[in-house]
């Protein structure tokens, strides 16, 4: 009797154990490619074709609305591996279609806004001194922003959202000449009314 429910908790622990690794084990496929919408909205796919074999993926995931808003930028992904190749319906002819092999999509990161520049990716805050900051998604140090005219009042109006931004490093902080909206988040409120120094 004592030796059965030793086993038994042996077994009940060791379940949640084998589970928890084979999530710390789950395999994950990286890819290379660019981002493309098809469609028309609202029926937008978003699609990936692979740099080199030029395979095409469906993209799908939590990330998918961000993934949205960089058509035709090159990525890097992090995705579970591909699902089978699910066949479409048939068309009226007979003829097969290709099958489309979906990615479910963990992370990823800019690799190329064109010309081979790597923008920062972040989320555009204030400080406690109220000075405008780009906090990176990679966890690099919090880059100050430093801009004027029709950028300047993008950058304001974009408190909160997660973008990728280009630039010149000065000693001041990033001097941005690009900057694309990847997703807009809520604002803290006090921010709203601030203005840069």
């Amino acid at each position: 009797m004592l030796r059965r429910r030793l086993f038994l908790m042996a077994v009940l622990v060791a379940i949640p154990l084998a589970s928890a690794r084979a999530q710390e084990e789950a395999p994950v496929f990286l890819t290379t490619g660019v981002v493309v919408l098809v469609g028309h909205a609202p029926q937008v796919r978003v699609s990936f074709i692979e740099e080199g074999s030029n395979r095409t993926f469906e993209l799908s995931g939590d990330l998918l609305p961000e993934l949205k808003a960089l058509g035709g930028i090159k990525l890097c992904l992090t995705a579970l591996p591909p699902d089978q190749p699910s066949r479409q319906e048939p068309a009226a002819t007979d003829r097969e279609l290709p099958a489309r092999v979906t990615l479910s999509v963990t992370a990823y990161r800019i690799v190329d806004v064109g010309g081979g520049i790597v923008p920062v990716t972040g989320v555009i805050t204030r400080d406690p001194e109220s000075r405008l900051i780009l906090k990176p998604d990679d966890g690099r140090e919090p880059l100050v922003i430093v801009a004027r005219g029709a950028l300047l009042r993008l950058i304001l109006q974009s408190l909160g959202a997660k973008v990728w931004m280009v630039g010149a490093a000065g000693e001041d902080g990033l001097h941005p000449t690009r900057m694309q909206i990847i997703i807009k988040r809520a604002a803290p409120a006090a921010a709203d009314t601030a203005t840069q120094p």
